[in-house]
């Protein structure tokens, strides 16, 4: 249930979220997961990550969250980004928007996008603070027989 956080004596708190999906038999698989929610007053102006490559994992999927202004997904200026020291452009020259939420509580204007992303390096900037969440799944099974859940799985 979706609830709104805020503190009524000005002190400052912070907030974590956890999922825990249980025996789920499409990806993402299960996983127990924990985020860091940034509060609006740490966004940043610029961000740097890295993807790092595995070829031991029988499945893999890497994802960007990305909050920002509405425009910042509908025109072709925003958020630069750039992968692997490439040229910079609009993010959505460089990323494939999967999935577009545009009723974020509290926050008329705002949107969150979810993209698709690759082992390598990225950097995004805008002039005004904005933020990007990473995160990722993986899946190991020693006979390749992931999703058959004969004990042998391991999901992180």
């Amino acid at each position: 249930n979706p609830v709104d956080f805020a503190s009524t004596n000005g002190i400052k708190f912070s907030v974590m979220m956890y999922d825990r999906r249980n025996l789920g038999s499409g990806a993402p698989y299960p996983a127990p997961s924990m985020m860091s929610i940034v509060p609006i007053s740490h966004w940043r102006t610029s961000l740097l990550w890295y993807v790092p490559a595995n070829k031991f994992e029988n499945l893999q999927g890497y994802y960007v969250n990305i909050i920002a202004p509405d425009s910042d997904f509908t025109g072709s200026s925003g958020i630069l980004a750039s992968f692997n020291g490439g040229p910079i452009k609009p993010i959505k020259a460089v990323l494939g928007i999967e999935q577009l939420w545009k009723n974020i509580p509290n926050h008329p204007g705002m949107t969150g996008a979810r993209f698709k992303i690759f082992p390598g390096s990225y950097y995004a900037k805008r002039p005004q603070p904005f933020m990007i969440y990473n995160y990722g799944f993986r899946g190991l099974d020693p006979n390749n027989a992931l999703g058959a859940f004969a004990g042998d799985e391991t999901f992180f």
